[in-house]
């Protein structure tokens, strides 16, 4: 088999909004961003915002999986859910705009019985509860949202006080520092942070496929 390699730069709607399923695969180390890489991204995010300017935030390396759908990420993973993170935050705090939650989901093809529709990003990272905590925010709503900002306190170092895990910890920093900026903005700001947001911050890509030689 050989190897073939793609690279272009994407915007975030481009990678979240469609059908593709990314796979943080078992020999990954698990999730570990701290609160103060979070808050570094969203400084960054809102600076260009308000300067009128796109964002580059780094690359990804995925592996196309058994299928032309499925990507595992061999490397970019805490950018990847971290964003993950932001647009479901943004989901809640914009019930009104569906096609930010379809961004953070597959939708299911059949409408079965208890068919329920994928997370966009799936862990199968060994030693780790990562996938659950996943889930847990994926069925984040605004009352429970509203409770674990209530529960948690933020110190003076921007550490949560936490026992859930570090992504659900960094889920609830990233509602709670997004909703305080939205409070200071207009709803055509919000609708331009959003806009900005999904089509001018990028990452680059690079996506590996095994080819055969003979092909």
């Amino acid at each position: 088999m050989a190897l073939s390699l793609i690279a272009e730069q994407k915007s975030i709607k481009s990678l979240f909004l469609n059908d593709d399923k990314y796979i943080i695969p078992n020999y990954q180390r698990k999730y570990s961003w701290k609160y103060e890489q979070c808050k570094q991204l969203y400084d960054d995010i809102i600076h260009a915002f308000e300067d009128k300017d796109s964002y580059f935030i780094g690359n990804l390396v995925l592996a196309v999986g058994a299928k032309d759908d499925e990507y595992e990420v061999v490397d970019g993973q805490q950018r990847m859910i971290t964003i993950w993170l932001f647009l479901h935050a943004i989901s809640v705090l914009f019930p009104s705009m569906p096609k930010i939650r379809r961004m953070l989901l597959i939708d299911s093809w059949e409408s079965k019985e208890g068919q329920k529709d994928e997370c966009k990003i799936t862990s199968r990272v060994f030693e780790a509860n990562d996938n659950e905590q996943l889930m847990e925010i994926y069925n984040l709503d605004f009352p429970a949202y509203t409770t674990l900002v209530n529960l948690y306190d933020l110190s003076g170092e921007g550490q949560f006080v936490a026992d859930k895990g570090q992504m659900i910890a960094n889920a609830v920093a990233i509602y709670k520092i997004l909703n305080e900026y939205f409070c200071r903005i207009s709803d055509i700001e919000k609708k331009e942070f959003f806009e900005n947001f999904v089509g001018k911050v990028y990452l680059l890509p690079i996506i590996l496929r095994d080819q055969d030689v003979d092909a």
